[in-house]
């Protein structure tokens, strides 16, 4: 069974969109979604991204508004949804946003000078178009930010191998389209960057990857896999997610 292509999942968001926000940052209670965010706040207080043009490219509700707005930078927004551009107007008033995917944006070369697509690439099977396009669009001298799924997580070689063939029958039975997050390394996306003249200048591991998300629920384990990996830092790449600047050589 293949993944959804992106009509369906477009389809998927618009079902959800009334909600989309409240229920995954409002009243949020994933602690790793909450650590994500607090840290692409941390980026973005440093990047200094005052009178600066912001692409959020696969932006969902635009939950990077807030953040870049309260640090005085402009703001645009692109994703595969309407309803995704249309939810965070409601919240943030009229913004420049563009319904768009990810891998054909609809933007002249050089026009950003900070392109983020956060919890999102990942999704994309073809990936290095992607990237190709964050890369394209940011200006000479600009900063790309954006999240991959690393393939050295033994939980997401978990979750792929032994629970997603189980998600997916769950999710065709009830007729919702299939996601699927694409692992990648920091080897490959430096390839992959390499060809656009970007050079990673920081990462940052997150999310610890030992357990699987159902063996978190057990406190103990929780406390127990982020006190193993901060007493051995090697084990940092076993972490289920990595955050990844990088900055054009031009």
């Amino acid at each position: 069974m293949k993944p959804s292509n992106s009509s369906e999942i477009q389809e998927d968001y618009r079902r959800k969109s009334e909600t989309y926000y409240e229920r995954n940052y409002l009243s949020n209670k994933n602690l790793n979604r909450q650590f994500r965010q607090e840290l692409i706040r941390s980026i973005i207080q440093d990047l200094n991204v005052a009178g600066k043009d912001f692409l959020d490219a696969g932006s969902g509700p635009g939950v990077l508004g807030e953040i870049v707005n309260e640090n005085k930078g402009n703001y645009f927004a692109s994703d595969i949804s309407y309803h995704n551009i249309a939810s965070s107007r409601k919240r943030l008033g009229e913004l420049p946003g563009v319904v768009a995917d990810t891998c054909a944006l609809p933007f002249v070369s050089d026009s950003f000078d900070f392109v983020f697509s956060i919890g999102s690439i990942e999704y994309i099977h073809n990936f290095p178009l992607a990237l190709h396009e964050l890369c394209r669009v940011a200006k000479p001298n600009g900063v790309i930010v954006f999240t991959i799924v690393s393939n050295h997580s033994p939980a997401n070689w978990i979750n792929d191998r032994v629970l997603y063939p189980f998600k997916k029958k769950k999710m065709q039975k009830k007729g919702e389209p299939i996601y699927k997050r694409y692992f990648s390394s920091l080897s490959q996306i430096n390839t992959i960057l390499e060809k656009d003249n970007f050079k990673v200048v920081k990462h940052q591991y997150i999310t610890p990857g030992i357990f699987d998300n159902q063996l978190k629920k057990i406190n103990f384990l929780n406390k127990f896999e982020r006190q193993l990996i901060k007493k051995f830092t090697i084990l940092a790449k076993t972490n289920k997610e990595i955050v990844i600047v990088a900055k054009s050589k031009n």
